[in-house]
């Protein structure tokens, strides 16, 4: 199916926006669009791709290059929508579907609720709290303790609009790490209020955004790479700026 170059400008910028603010890594996201674009008959496509938006320029042989500019405002991490987008791109060189058919897809993709329940994600961060507490020494109390204490943060932050304000989630998850752990520890239901501190912050550490600035870094992406380094350098902040305030208040 032939695609007019503005066709294929969406599809491409649609299908990268849903790869980036899914977590996708910068040089992967780039390829793809090359890709899909040649795949549609492009013959010429740059694209410049950054955590906060992406510009692709598309033309044909001797025509005049057209752009599109893609604002992302969105961020967080669904691997299966990125790997639902890779899977598109291959099937679509094959299959040749018709413009409205490829964006359908593509919002069909979009439209995917995450394969996890939220409950399951509550109940792996609070598995994942209460194990590093028992690793750093804490007993069985310990790691309760922060086995709880993860399950309120997570639940505060999937359950309310407090993941909507950047960074102020992460701010108020290591408040409540704090204001918990002493709880626990006065009533005497824990032992290492350091243990079920940093167990019960551990679920908010950006993981995922150090790994794939690393990787971007390696790939040559730097500004990519830069930006995901800064952003999880203020995620990081926030954690320990809520730490503090908590320990200022109530240590």
């Amino acid at each position: 199916m032939a695609y007019k170059p503005q066709e294929i400008l969406e599809v491409a910028g649609f299908a990268a926006g849903i790869m980036m603010k899914n977590g996708g890594e910068t040089y992967r996201v780039e390829e793809m669009i090359t890709y899909l674009c040649a795949s549609a008959g492009m013959d010429n496509t740059s694209s410049f791709v950054i955590p906060t938006g992406l510009v692709i320029s598309v033309s044909r042989s001797g025509a005049t290059p057209e752009t599109i500019v893609v604002r992302l405002r969105e961020r967080g991490t669904n691997l299966e929508k990125v790997s639902l987008v890779n899977d598109f791109s291959r099937k679509m060189a094959i299959q040749k579907w018709s413009y409205p058919e490829a964006m359908a897809r593509l919002q069909e993709i979009d439209s995917t609720q995450d394969s996890y329940k939220k409950y399951w994600v509550i109940l792996a961060s609070g598995m994942v709290a209460g194990l590093f507490t028992l690793f750093l020494g804490g007993v069985g109390m310990d790691a309760i303790a922060s086995f709880i204490t993860s399950v309120v943060i997570q639940s505060l932050i999937i359950f309310s609009l407090v993941r909507e304000i950047n960074f102020f989630s992460e701010f108020l998850g290591g408040f409540l790490a704090v204001l918990m752990g002493i709880s626990f520890v006065k009533a005497g239901l824990g032992q290492s209020l350091d243990g079920i501190v940093i167990g019960a912050i551990i679920p908010l550490v950006p993981g995922i955004a150090i790994t794939n600035a690393v990787r971007d870094v390696v790939k040559g992406e730097l500004l990519s790479g830069v930006v995901r380094t800064f952003e999880a350098f203020w995620i990081s902040v926030a954690i320990a700026a809520g730490v503090a305030a908590s320990f200022y208040l109530f240590g």
